[in-house]
């Protein structure tokens, strides 16, 4: 059996894959259906997250007939049967172990960018190929593969909004903590697109029903563990910011009722969730994190600001008054302290990520390559 290292992604492997007229046909023929309905809810339309892929929208399409093929094949597959009455002799047990070990490398070996063959299904909609291939993944790191953008298949799953996917890749053990380049875990790019099946399929815990549905041999012997609910991207900002920014009070409700922290600040300025609503004129968010959520009102960003003197700044009286009547201190900003917050505002703007990493390199490549 080969090292996981071994199956790594590879420069120049499966070269004809990467940019085919048609999707690879080796992928096409054994999808059953490019759509599914996901049993954790109705998932956002993923028109929008597959703007960020860099694929064309013509490579994702299944070909005409796709659908007819798949049938006949699934009857042909459902009449086989390789029960055998006798044990394998020595030969044949090691030839249908190097055959086992060739495709499991040519299933998991990276094309010039790194995406595996689970990669490609997942860019291009193949769901029930996504789920044959996780099925196949003899340990939880053949699904912790990254491609030359950091991506695992849970960061594609969770941008093209596949609910069911990303729960069939959480049940197998793959790790939810994982990071593309910018930071971002599977859970940011779901909260920060609002894709609450996406949220919910990575956060839920992992039933013994579950197991059993998603056998795979992948599988690990103890659940795995919950998705990091307060880690900072690179942009400094948390599941619970994005979900805030997003103005989505029903996925700030279940991310702090999963244990994400309402008051942990970004790492820019300092400023915490209520701190984004206040900016935002957001007074339903507000009167949810501040009421059913317990956020403290009077918190201040690193340069002193509370919520209230960020909404007098803005010119928010009626989000001032509401913090007002919420329990925030009534307290202006001086003239100074507005001027130091507002040049340090400044400077945090010009100190973007692109600046911070533009020379780190790994592998001699640079870290933030253009897409």
């Amino acid at each position: 059996m080969p090292a996981v290292s071994d199956c790594a992604p590879t420069r120049g492997a499966a070269r004809h894959l990467r940019h085919p007229p048609q999707p690879p046909p080796e992928l096409a023929k054994l999808e059953l259906d490019s759509g599914f309905v996901s049993s954790l809810g109705s998932p956002s339309s993923p028109a929008p997250l597959k703007q960020k892929l860099r694929y064309p929208k013509e490579h994702r399409s299944a070909p005409a007939g796709g659908a007819i093929e798949d049938e006949r094949l699934s009857r042909e597959f459902a009449g086989l049967n390789v029960q055998r009455e006798e044990p394998l002799s020595p030969e044949e047990a090691r030839t249908w172990e190097s055959r086992y070990v060739a495709a499991l490398e040519e299933a998991f070996r990276g094309d010039e960018d790194g995406d595996t063959h689970l990669h490609l299904a997942i860019i291009y909609g193949f769901c029930r190929v996504s789920e044959c291939l996780v099925r196949l993944a003899p340990h939880p790191n053949f699904l912790n593969l990254r491609n030359s953008y950091l991506q695992t298949p849970l960061h594609l799953a969770a941008l093209t909004g596949q609910a069911e996917l990303c729960r069939h890749l959480v049940v197998a053990g793959a790790d939810t903590s994982r990071r593309d380049r910018h930071g971002n875990t599977a859970l940011h790019i779901a909260c920060g697109s609002a894709d609450h099946a996406c949220v919910h399929a990575l956060t839920a815990d992992v039933l013994a029903e579950e197991s059993r549905r998603y056998g795979s041999s992948a599988s690990a012997e103890s659940p795995p563990p919950p998705p990091p609910l307060n880690d900072w991207n690179y942009q400094g900002l948390s599941c619970l910011h994005l979900a805030v920014m997003a103005g989505d009070q029903i996925l700030v409700a279940h991310l702090v009722a999963h244990g994400a922290d309402v008051s942990a600040a970004e790492g820019k300025s300092g400023r915490t969730s209520l701190h984004l609503a206040a900016e935002a004129g957001n007074a339903e968010m507000l009167q949810l994190l501040a009421l059913a959520c317990c956020a403290d009102v009077n918190a201040v960003t690193y340069g002193g600001a509370s919520s209230y003197q960020l909404a007098l700044r803005n010119a928010q009286r009626d989000v001032a008054e509401l913090l007002a009547t919420l329990g925030a201190k009534c307290q202006e900003m001086a003239e100074s302290e507005d001027s130091e917050m507002s040049d340090s505002d400044s400077e945090m703007q010009l100190l973007k990520t692109e600046d911070l990493f533009a020379d780190v390199r790994l592998g001699g490549r640079p870290l933030l390559a253009a897409p």
